[in-house]
C-alpha cells in the first residue's frame, strides 16, 4: 500500500506563511472568478431565453398570418385563376361599357356647356330646369340692370345647340335690386 503525504508538499520554513497566504488568496480569487463567470453565463441564458422566447412568439404568429391568408385566399390551379381573371375581365368590360354609356348619352353636357359659353355681364342663373326630352329649357336667375336681359337673350341664340331653340322672357321683376326674370325655350319644331 502506497500512502501520499500531501503536507509535504505545504512550505515549512516562516517566510513560508506568506505564501501560504498567496495560495489561499489565490483560491479566493479564483472562486471569485468563477462565481462572476457563473452569474455572467446566467444572465446570457436569460437574455438568449428570452430572445428565443420573442422569436417562437414572431414565428408563430407569422403561422397564423400564413394559416389566415391561406384560408382567406385559397390555393387555386391555373385554370381557376384563368377562369377568374376572365370573369374579372368581363366585369371590367361590363362597367367600362356602362360608363361609355353614360358618357355618350349625357347630352346635358353639352347644354350646359352652351349656358355657360353664353355668359352676360351682371346676370346669374338661379334655377336651370330641362324636361325629360330636352324639349324646353327654363332659366331663372338675377340680373344687376334689366336691360341685360336682351344681351342674355342675344347670348343664348349663339352656342350651336341652342340653335333650334327659341328663348322667350316669360317674366321679369325689377321692383327692387336686382331684378329676378325667368326665360324659357322651346323647340323650333314645337313652335
Amino acid at each position: 500500500m502506497q500512502q501520499i503525504n500531501l503536507y509535504r508538499l505545504l512550505p515549512k520554513e516562516a517566510g513560508s506563511l506568506l505564501s501560504q497566504k498567496k495560495v489561499i488568496i489565490y483560491y479566493v480569487f479564483f472562486t471569485f472568478l468563477l462565481l462572476l463567470l457563473y452569474s455572467h453565463t446566467e444572465s446570457q441564458r436569460t437574455k438568449l431565453e428570452s430572445e428565443f422566447n420573442g422569436m417562437t412568439g414572431e414565428v408563430s404568429s407569422l403561422q397564423n398570418q400564413s394559416i389566415q391568408l391561406a384560408q382567406k385566399y385559397p390555393t387555386s390551379n391555373a385554370d381557376e385563376l384563368q377562369k377568374i381573371i376572365k370573369d374579372l375581365q368581363t366585369q371590367l368590360d361590363n362597367k367600362i361599357s356602362a360608363i361609355d354609356l353614360l358618357v355618350l348619352n349625357a347630352n346635358f353636357s353639352s347644354y350646359l356647356t352652351g349656358l355657360a359659353s353664353a355668359t352676360t355681364s351682371g346676370v346669374w342663373y338661379t334655377e336651370i330646369d330641362f324636361d325629360r326630352g330636352i324639349n324646353s329649357i327654363s332659366l331663372k336667375g338675377l340680373a344687376v340692370q334689366a336691360v341685360r336681359l336682351a344681351d342674355l337673350l342675344d347670348q343664348l341664340a349663339k352656342p350651336s345647340i341652342f340653335h333650334s331653340y327659341s328663348f322667350n322672357l316669360q317674366e321679369i321683376e325689377q321692383e327692387k335690386l336686382p331684378a329676378t326674370f325667368h326665360v324659357i325655350s322651346k323647340r323650333a319644331q314645337q313652335l
